[in-house]
């Protein structure tokens, strides 16, 4: 392999990990919002979102 070929390999894998960096802190921000709507004024559908969204965090 060139080291081109290399390069860009490793750009594809960086540039990936950035997505998911960026997909995660989106997930966590969408939670913390969620956990405050649930104490101001709990409901199934938030408590459902939540566990949801934590189930898709762990996966």
């Amino acid at each position: 392999m060139t080291a081109r070929v290399l390069n860009l390999g490793l750009l594809k894998a960086f540039s990936d990990f950035k997505h998911l960096v960026q997909d995660i802190s989106r997930c966590e921000d969408a939670l913390s919002t969620l956990k405050a709507m649930q104490e101001r004024s709990p409901t199934r559908q938030v408590q459902m979102d939540i566990k949801r969204l934590e189930k898709e965090m762990d996966t």
